[in-house]
C-alpha cells in the first residue's frame, strides 16, 4: 500500500502544480494579485483544517501500529484499508 499511496500522492501533486501554473495568470488578470492569493490561501487553509480533523497522527508509531490503525474489520476477516 505504501508504494501505491506514494504514487497517487506524487501524481496528485503534479496535477495540482499543473492546475496552478495554468490558472494563475488568468486569475491575476481577472481578480488581481490580492484576490488570487486570497483564493489560494483559502484552499491551503481548508486543506490544513481537513488534515487536523481527518488525517490520523502517525509520528512515533511503528509499522505494525500503522497497519493496525488502517485495518478494516468486517465479515470476520481483516482487510487492508
Amino acid at each position: 500500500m505504501k508504494g501505491i499511496g506514494s504514487g497517487v500522492v506524487a501524481c496528485l501533486a503534479g496535477l495540482v502544480v499543473f492546475a496552478i501554473v495554468k490558472t494563475f495568470p488568468m486569475m491575476v488578470k481577472t481578480l488581481g494579485p490580492d484576490g488570487t492569493y486570497f483564493i489560494y490561501s483559502g484552499i491551503c487553509f481548508g486543506t490544513a483544517i481537513h488534515s487536523v480533523f481527518f488525517v490520523p497522527e502517525t509520528r512515533g508509531k511503528s509499522l505494525s501500529e500503522l497497519q493496525t490503525l488502517y485495518e478494516k474489520k468486517g465479515d470476520g476477516e481483516n482487510t487492508q484499508f
